[in-house]
């Protein structure tokens, strides 16, 4: 199952409403597509559960853009809806995100985790995740209906007669009403990108709803965008993952911990590797930032 990211069909000239109505359909419908295929299965790769939270997003970012085109009531149900949906997913995402730092590190060539060693806390990450996978599984599917409604009622809010004018404004202004300021927003706090977790963390999620509104607003620009700025952006948030991943990983290390004590002393290798890994990301963040 695929979906393109892109808006699509219109110009600077197609009302606003009709804009909002295209993004939301095509959005909705891949969330709807994506949370049913991955409750049809018992065990989702890290893959699709990272799809999940990524498709939650994109859909987020059409109703945080066009907030003025639908009631308040029906907007803020779905934000919970959606918030729960991320939250339901994270514990699982954590362990896919800290098992690949696991990899890296035990491929170092300065590592000293022994073999038997490492392929214990693989077994315990396996277990971990089995456990975290069962607890997304059960809440999803409790969830799922209730997403389900919600999504339905602003579908039948949107099918309502004349809800679609052709007086509301045209895309292209509205996009040049929005647009600088939340790409100004993004830029100051991008020069704080590495203060602290909670810093970065903020910067992170309004990284992705700039790039998930541009990509919305994409058959506004020129060609260029989608070949060159929108590559660019695309690395920098990349770079800005791995900040958060390092951050992830030594949250996953010390909830570990508490399941076993049989190695304590690769737990803190890992994350001596951790601190050693955030160090060079910052610098690494740094330059690019400069760049």
């Amino acid at each position: 199952m695929s979906t393109s990211k892109w808006g699509e069909n219109f110009d600077a000239a197609t009302p606003v409403g009709l804009v909002f109505q295209r993004s939301w359909n095509q959005r909705s419908k891949h969330l709807h597509e994506l949370t049913a295929e991955i409750l049809a299965q018992e065990s989702p790769t890290s893959e699709q559960v990272h799809q999940l939270r990524v498709a939650s997003r994109r859909l987020q970012a059409v109703i945080d853009l066009f907030d003025d085109q639908l009631p308040r009531k029906l907007r803020e149900t779905l934000d919970s809806s959606l918030h729960d949906l991320r939250r339901l997913a994270g514990h699982t995402r954590d362990l896919d995100v800290f098992a690949i730092f696991f990899e890296q590190q035990v491929s170092s060539p300065d590592s000293d985790i022994p073999p038997e060693t490492a392929q214990q806390i693989r077994e315990l990450l396996t277990h971990r995740r089995i456990v975290e996978l069962a607890r997304f599984h059960s809440g999803l599917k409790t969830l799922q209906p209730q997403l389900d409604q919600r999504i339905t009622l602003i579908d039948e809010e949107l099918s309502k007669p004349h809800r679609v004018s052709a007086s509301t404004p045209p895309v292209g202004d509205y996009a040049l009403a929005r647009l600088p300021e939340q790409a100004k927003k993004f830029a100051k706090r991008l020069k704080q990108a590495d203060r602290d977790p909670d810093t970065l963390h903020r910067l992170r999620i309004q990284g992705k709803e700039l790039r998930y509104t541009l990509e919305l607003f994409a058959p506004l620009f020129p060609d260029s965008f989608r070949s060159d700025l929108y590559p660019q952006l695309e690395q920098l948030q990349d770079q800005l993952g791995s900040l958060q991943d390092c951050i992830t990983a030594e949250s996953v290390i010390r909830r570990l911990k508490k399941f076993s004590s049989s190695y304590p002393d690769e737990i803190a290798e890992l994350l001596t590797s951790l601190k050693r890994s955030w160090k060079h990301l910052r610098s690494s963040n740094r330059e690019r930032r400069e760049t």
